[in-house]
């Protein structure tokens, strides 16, 4: 009688490490199919604190294993942009073809051109946070509604994007569910009408900070309505 348990339930259980990496890398060491259901879960949400074991990773990484990575969040390094160069981020998108979620928060340094290059690959990705990446533009907005039309959540907070790039966004990004806009000092509310007429499904939006928005547009959307906030019907409900 087989008393191994079937690949199905022993990958549930195993599942319930996923946050675990070190117990995940263990486990894979234990047999052939403890590695086979590990894997996937080890790689798909890969955590590093320091610059070298992330370096380590994209060198090592290959296109195979890099299928599984499905989540990357960067924000734990330490002055990351300093070190991690844009060479080092098109290599390891180019091996990871199905990430969903990217985010590059505070990469100070990072310009139009880099992103380009780093979410070429990337058409399936759903989520990307670029909050306060000083350096980019329009250029950025063009490249991720050119490479990445099924985002559904957008960080492009304290960024220097203009009218322009909620027109594109409006046009093209019509999967897009939540938008942080806070600190864009240079959209108006002529951008913000575009975007609300033109994604259907936008839930949530922030424009905190965005001094060239005013009356209804300023205060953001409660994130548990399907419709941004009118300003002046707020008011009258609380008189």
């Amino acid at each position: 009688m087989d008393k191994r348990l079937p690949f199905e339930i022993l990958t549930d259980i195993v599942s319930h490490l996923k946050d675990e990496q070190y117990s995940l890398g263990q486990l894979m060491l234990t047999s052939k199919t403890m590695h086979k259901v590990a894997l996937p879960l080890l790689y798909r949400s890969p955590h590093f604190e320091k610059m070298d074991s992330f370096r380590s990773f994209v060198t090592n990484l290959t296109p195979e294993v890099g299928s599984f990575v499905y989540e990357l969040d960067l924000h734990m390094l330490v002055h990351r942009w300093k070190s991690i160069t844009t060479v080092l981020l098109i290599q390891l998108t180019c091996k990871t073809r199905n990430l969903q979620v990217l985010n590059l928060d505070f990469c100070a340094e990072l310009s139009n051109s880099a992103l380009r290059e780093i979410i070429k690959p990337l058409g399936d990705l759903r989520i990307l946070g670029l909050d306060d990446c000083l350096l980019l533009g329009d250029a950025a907005v063009e490249a991720i509604v050119n490479s990445c039309p099924f985002i559904v959540e957008l960080g492009l907070s304290s960024t220097h994007i203009r009218d322009k790039s909620l027109f594109l966004i409006a046009k093209h990004l019509v999967h897009l569910e939540r938008i942080y806009l806070s600190s864009c000092d240079r959209i108006t509310e002529v951008g913000i009408r575009a975007l609300l007429d033109g994604c259907k499904k936008l839930k949530y939006f922030d424009v905190r900070d965005c001094f060239d928005i005013v009356g209804e547009f300023h205060q953001p959307v409660d994130s548990d309505s399907d419709e941004y906030i009118d300003e002046d019907d707020s008011e009258e409900e609380t008189i």
